[in-house]
């Protein structure tokens, strides 16, 4: 899946070893590690055993701004190219999805259709609802977390997003009502047995808690858990048994040592030679 990875992180290398052997069927990944360690292909690689696993062929990627949406829209493009046999239309979406470079292009694309191949209209796809049709999507959180709202045409967006393996980034970047949107989106995907896969670089056990038991609670698990995600690591959530599996934490090749020195005889400023003084004197 990934030529270019020569030397994976400990991270990769464990969920590439012991995720597929877990995954049945529909479930949520959640990966929790620091930046640079492999998140976002580690998400990529557990999205296809996910999807493989449970029938789902589309994809959608879904992140906090616009910023780094244009940036991994750009990713899976590249992505998608090199893993389909045949190209599929990947959109982006975002209320400035216009104004980024190559959208148009990678918009219109050939599929195969059965024993034909068929033009599918860029230009339907960039449609008002329809964007989640697409074979991969691409947008901020918002557009997923609607469909967890009571708004017009829901039906597009869960009609799309349920043939898909959704991956949330940045999971702890939203206030106590986007955190309330998300335990309800994911209520409704383990509902609907849509495969999950969550990644943070900050998660707290208590969010990350609230997040998995979601997942659990929509998939028919009313049984409450306590999870403790480990740092770096991963937890597997299976949607058909309910069982949460936690790796171990694993190594890092991002440790740092920080050294501190502390200079006890540095000179005081001015300011603090004043202080002691009541009443300072008065430029005349």
């Amino acid at each position: 899946m990934f030529p270019f990875i020569t030397d994976p992180h400990p991270l990769q290398a464990d969920l590439g070893k012991r995720l597929p052997a877990l995954v049945n069927g529909p479930g949520l990944v959640l990966v929790t590690a620091p930046t640079g360690d492999g998140k976002t292909e580690s998400a990529l690689y557990a999205a296809h055993v996910l999807g493989h696993a449970s029938g789902t062929e589309g994809l959608g990627v879904f992140l906090p701004t616009m910023a780094t949406t244009n940036a991994m829209h750009r990713r899976i493009v590249e992505h998608v190219q090199r893993l389909q046999a045949a190209p599929i239309p990947v959109r982006l979406l975002h209320s400035m999805a216009w104004l980024e470079e190559g959208t148009k292009t990678t918009d219109d694309t050939l599929i195969a259709n059965c024993a034909e191949t068929v033009r599918i209209s860029g230009e339907w796809l960039r449609g008002r609802h329809r964007g989640l049709l697409a074979g991969a999507a691409i947008g901020t959180w918002d557009t997923a977390a609607l469909a967890a709202l009571p708004v017009r045409y829901n039906v597009m967006r869960w009609l799309g997003l349920t043939g898909k393996t959704v991956i949330i980034d940045e999971a702890h970047a939203y206030d106590a009502y986007g955190h309330r949107l998300t335990e309800r989106l994911l209520e409704w995907l383990g509902h609907t047995r849509t495969p999950v896969v969550l990644l943070s670089a900050t998660l707290t056990g208590s969010i990350a808690t609230c997040l998995a038991d979601a997942y659990r609670r929509g998939a028919g698990h009313t049984t409450p858990i306590t999870l403790a995600p480990t740092y770096p690591g991963w937890t597997f959530v299976d949607a058909t048994t309910g069982q949460v599996t936690t790796s171990e934490t694993l190594p890092t090749t991002r440790a740092r040592a920080l050294t501190m020195h502390r200079h006890a005889n540095a000179t005081p400023s001015p300011a603090a030679s004043n202080t002691g003084q009541a009443n300072p004197p008065r430029p005349r």
